[in-house]
């Protein structure tokens, strides 16, 4: 059957891969060494998304903000690849749509470096056009001109391209250049919450995602026009 959409981004983290225990290490290490409370994991990973930098400003002190962004990225230099791994149905669905010949990147407010580490460790390299993340440009998600510079790079446009993600972040990411926004369960956000931020449906996780969008081509089939 059909898709229908030219290009799709994806988030990373609770969308393509769980790496959340390595995240809460290193939370975890850096409010340590600087002897503050440790949130909860729930805390933690309910509060991911906007990058770390900003996370972290919800656990420390604008005195203590630096060193703790410091301490978690030596930290998460050295455990990165310790705990990580590509979600369930995940590599099908790339591996689908790049036989379809549509263009997918990762789109993420994971460090840039990180992320491209990542992908690489999992062998999801090879199915991404491109892998963006936050310090590749001065801005991170939701920020318009953020998302205009992935759908720049990967030549496409809000009208012909979609972004799936896990999290409010995602959602209003894509909703600020009008593109198509779809939220999956296997990250940080509920449903409702993902369908509070606008998401043009939730769905249990990336293989529910594309097998209902292969099925429901009369929504966007006008993009083929």
């Amino acid at each position: 059957m059909s898709f229908p959409y030219k290009t799709v981004l994806y988030d990373l983290d609770g969308t393509l891969i769980d790496q959340f225990n390595v995240i809460y290490r290193c939370y975890s290490f850096a409010l340590s060494a600087l002897s503050l409370p440790v949130p909860s994991r729930k805390t933690v990973i309910e509060t991911v998304g906007g990058s770390m930098e900003v996370t972290m400003s919800h656990f420390v002190d604008a005195k203590n903000h630096k060193q703790a962004v410091r301490l978690f990225r030596e930290h998460f230099q050295k455990i990165a690849l310790d705990e990580v791994s590509v979600l369930p149905g995940v590599i099908a669905v790339l591996s689908d749509l790049q036989r379809r010949n549509c263009p997918q990147a990762v789109f993420t407010n994971k460090n840039g470096r990180a992320a491209r580490l990542v992908c690489q460790h999992l062998k999801l390299t090879p199915f991404l056009q491109a892998i963006v993340g936050t310090n590749d440009t001065a801005y991170r998600k939701p920020q318009p001109e953020f998302t205009r510079h992935i759908l720049k790079m990967v030549k496409t446009t809000p009208e012909t391209c979609c972004l799936v993600g896990d999290s409010p972040f995602d959602m209003n990411a894509g909703k600020a250049v009008g593109m198509a926004v779809y939220g999956v369960e296997t990250g940080t956000h509920s449903r409702e919450a993902l369908r509070v931020a606008g998401a043009t449906e939730v769905y249990a996780g990336l293989p529910e995602w594309y097998q209902a969008l292969t099925k429901d081509v009369v929504r966007k089939a006008e993009v083929f026009r």
